[in-house]
């Protein structure tokens, strides 16, 4: 995955609204809306689940901090997350996992290198 794919994954992870399903389609996020009995048993099928998107946005994230990608793109990932955040209210591991990739996010907005760096 180059830079662009990265900043193309981060543009997506800061469009996702309040209450839509994240999926990962070969190496790619995908959003979509809450649906109907068929979405739902579909995402069961393919093993979509919000364990999965996490992976692979927080993989998305730590890239882009340790690529050192552009930070507007990084921060902007925050709306996304705080979306999940509310989605995903009642899961407290989910949540916590979002905080953690928040905080890395505010980090390396405020000091321009990632955590695991200093």
């Amino acid at each position: 995955m180059d830079e662009e794919d990265i900043l193309w994954s981060l543009k997506i992870i800061s469009m996702i609204k309040e209450g839509q399903k994240l999926r990962v389609r070969s190496g790619r996020l995908d959003v979509h809306e809450v649906g109907n009995v068929f979405t739902t048993l579909m995402r069961w099928v393919r093993n979509d689940n919000r364990q999965t998107s996490l992976n692979y946005i927080s993989n998305i994230i730590n890239r882009g901090i340790n690529e050192n990608c552009e930070k507007k793109a990084i921060q902007e990932a925050l709306n996304g997350l705080n979306a999940l955040r509310v989605t995903y209210a009642t899961d407290v591991n989910i949540v916590a996992r979002i905080i953690v990739l928040e905080e890395k996010i505010m980090y390396y907005i405020k000091h321009g290198k990632s955590v695991e760096k200093l």
